[in-house]
């Protein structure tokens, strides 16, 4: 929804009613919220993240690597609000990082980074914003502390 004018912290929108930002967060005339901050709606996206996937990190290295590097891979996300009703598969559709880089950063051969970068998208051990699962991060705190132990 592209503005066409401010008006006191308000804006007409072409698709909408007037609009009111309301600690970031844009509410139509109704009181629905219509539009969030990108890494808003990824963290209501998270809100239901599972713990138990995180298990699957333990004895594959290539996801290791993935999950590692991650916050680390340089990536585009809408500058723009958008409809807090996206699905995480849709937020992931909007946001543009180049997987070599994913592979480059891992260190793992390419088929194996690629196929762990898929197992981490789909299982939500990583996020569009560059986070990685709660749970995940622990393993993977574990992971080093008994390496370097």
């Amino acid at each position: 929804m592209a503005p066409d004018a401010w008006a006191g912290g308000a804006v007409r929108c072409r698709d909408a009613a007037l609009l009111v930002e309301v600690g970031g967060v844009a509410v139509g005339d109704n009181g629905e919220v219509v539009a969030v901050r990108f890494d808003e709606a990824v963290t209501a996206a998270k809100q239901d993240e599972n713990k138990e996937v995180a298990a699957l990190v333990l004895r594959d290295k290539a996801l290791q690597s993935v999950i590692a590097c991650w916050p680390m891979v340089h990536r585009s996300v809408p500058a723009d609000d958008v409809p807090p009703s996206l699905s995480l598969d849709q937020l992931w559709s909007l946001v543009q990082f180049d997987e070599r880089e994913v592979v480059e950063l891992s260190g793992a051969a390419a088929g194996l980074a690629l196929a762990a970068l898929r197992r981490a998208k789909g299982n939500r051990l990583i996020y569009p914003d560059g986070s990685v699962n709660q749970t995940a991060k622990v393993v993977l705190q574990a992971l080093i502390k008994k390496a370097v132990s």
